[in-house]
């Protein structure tokens, strides 16, 4: 019931959004009040999933709908001083779904009743970096379009609202700087508070999130010394991002769906 709700809610809202941005107008009152009970009831939807009667479960689609839940909350906090509306156009649907299949269609084994304070700490530093630099990531993506519509010579509805260019990279660096914060905290998190992580089902992950973080790296070097930027900068982008998602959703859906 509050899963539909939440989607509900996305899926109008992600519909008013789009009409304004083909109006070229900015989002009403509705946007957000619909915004706003979506996130309010997947946040409810998203607890009963993780927190359950059996223990904490933190599979891959729990935690895929976590994640979007964090960036939607993200992306509307500094939608207030920033220009980051229009991510909602990528956000919405892929919220929508998320929060549909971990509702609906896979469950997680329970990890147990208790969860010290280091590890959950890890997990909420993890979810706070995949978040950011996933938003990010779709900055990049919009920044790459609408690059290539402008040497198309091609203006189109969607195209005229978004901010400029060099505004719409400053912003994606800021979200890079900031994952990259979280994912370095995360990790050292990690590796004092998880015992043998080498030696448990979380190696695959640690080590696909220490090449994301040497990736970003590079990138952040990159940008500061060398100047990177346009595509260059787009495909550290995507590098370190699939090194992201490997980290943890390809080696939680390997164990969890492949081989279960």
């Amino acid at each position: 019931m509050v899963t539909g709700l939440s989607i509900i809610c996305y899926l109008a809202a992600w519909s008013l959004l789009l009409l304004s941005a083909r109006r070229k107008t900015e989002p009403g009152p509705a946007f957000f009040a619909l915004l706003a009970l979506g996130c309010l009831s997947h946040a409810i939807a998203a607890w009963r999933e993780i927190i359950s009667p059996e223990g904490v479960q933190i599979g891959v689609f729990q935690i895929a709908s976590a994640l979007c839940l964090v960036m939607n909350l993200i992306v509307l906090l500094s939608s207030i001083r920033l220009p980051l509306m229009k991510i909602f156009l990528l956000l919405l649907p892929l919220a929508s779904a998320a929060s549909g299949s971990a509702a609906l269609i896979f469950t997680a084994e329970p990890l147990g009743q208790h969860i010290g304070p280091g590890v959950l700490s890890h997990i909420l530093l993890s979810i706070i970096a995949y978040s950011l630099l996933t938003i990010a990531t779709l900055q990049a993506l919009l920044l790459a379009y609408q690059q290539s519509q402008l040497k198309a010579h091609h203006a189109s509805a969607v195209l005229g609202v978004f901010p400029p260019l060099q505004t719409m990279e400053s912003l994606m660096f800021d979200l890079v700087r900031a994952g990259f914060v979280s994912l370095s905290l995360s990790l050292v998190s990690g590796f004092i508070f998880i015992d043998n992580v080498f030696e448990q089902q979380l190696s695959h992950k640690m080590t696909f999130s220490i090449v994301s973080w040497l990736i970003y790296a590079v990138l952040l070097f990159g940008r500061h010394a060398l100047g990177w930027r346009g595509k260059v900068a787009l495909r550290w982008m995507i590098a370190g991002f699939i090194m992201l998602m490997l980290a943890y959703f390809g080696s939680k859906f390997v164990i969890e769906v492949l081989l279960d």
